[in-house]
């Protein structure tokens, strides 16, 4: 980047250059910074190995039973299932990023639930074109269907919200390691 701007000022480069290498080095800090608390969990983790790094799963994350998917305050967390153990990243509000771990014998069920929730149609417009759409799941569709990893232990209830095929894996991979 410092090159491209001397070479802008020697009137040797065009200033098209320098915008795009500062576009993609922002993009590429962006991206950099949403891997950052999965890296953190491979670490705490300690997983060696590419095989094992590709079982860690992003999902959003929230406490307790879910009516309307509208109504929650969910935050993105990263899971892996290691050994006796799932292990999960997790936001709290005033503490940062913490490690969560729930022994796979705790577990008491596992499901993936659907929430049928109604919502008013939404018919496109032409000015949907240039701004984004804020409720684009409910284009035509009077009802919205949203689907939820639940685990329940003795004392708590752990919820994940996932497209469906990615929960049903998790879930189907959850079972397999307790069947161990």
């Amino acid at each position: 980047m410092i090159l491209e701007a001397v070479a802008l000022f020697l009137n040797i480069g065009k200033i098209g250059h320098l915008f795009g290498t500062v576009v993609a080095t922002i993009t590429i800090f962006l991206g950099l910074m949403d891997e950052m608390p999965r890296e953190k969990l491979i670490r705490k983790v300690n997983l060696k190995g590419r095989k094992n790094r590709r079982k860690v799963k992003t999902l959003m994350f929230t406490y307790g039973r879910i009516s309307k998917l509208e109504k929650l305050q969910m935050s993105s967390t990263h899971a892996i299932i290691t050994g006796e153990k799932l292990y999960f990243s997790l936001r709290l509000p005033y503490e940062g990023e913490t490690l969560m771990s729930i022994s796979l014998k705790e577990l008491k069920e596992v499901a993936v639930h659907q929430v049928i929730s109604d919502v008013t149609p939404y018919l496109p417009r032409m000015r949907d074109l240039f701004i984004p759409i804020r409720n684009i799941k409910s284009i035509g569709k009077p009802k919205h269907l949203d689907y939820f990893l639940v685990l329940k232990t003795s004392d708590n209830i752990w919820t994940f919200y996932e497209e469906p095929e990615i929960l049903l894996n998790f879930q189907k991979e959850i079972e397999k390691a307790m069947d161990k």
